[in-house]
């Protein structure tokens, strides 16, 4: 019994060390996978932020064209998206910078929503038309 009291007293330190060590390099993991977590959904957040903008802007450049009597078909849509770009950069410059958008992939993303936010303001204003064509008001 005496020989295991002393082993004991010769490795307590070791052990304790080795369970300090563990412990810390166990709540390192623990932190840097939550950090990780963290700016998984920041950057998420950000990225449907910057996503919303586009849309927005997209449906408010559109609108204005086609209210303005100005045209939004096929062979203006370098132009809208132009202009997408542009709004996206002024209006979100926090996610287009934080996501290190460039002009071309911010062009890219406006291009794949344009012709679903063309559609919905075009049929906006179709409806639109036809309520003031009837005299009605809804």
């Amino acid at each position: 019994m005496d020989l295991l009291i002393e082993i004991w007293a010769g490795l307590r330190p070791h052990v304790v060390e080795a369970a300090v060590a563990v412990g810390a390099a166990l709540l390192t993991l623990v932190a840097a996978r939550a950090l990780e977590a963290l700016n998984a959904a920041r950057d998420r957040d950000l990225a449907l932020s910057l996503y919303r903008t586009l849309e927005n802007g997209l449906k408010a450049i559109i609108a204005r064209r086609a209210l303005g009597g100005g045209a939004v078909e096929a062979k203006e849509a370098a132009d809208i998206v132009a202009e997408t770009v542009d709004f996206a950069k002024a209006n979100n410059a926090r996610a287009v910078r934080k996501l290190k958008q460039t002009d071309a992939a911010l062009r890219e993303k406006a291009m794949a929503r344009l012709p679903e936010a063309r559609a919905a303001i075009l049929s906006a204003v179709q409806v639109a038309g036809r309520r003031g064509e009837g005299g009605a008001s809804a």
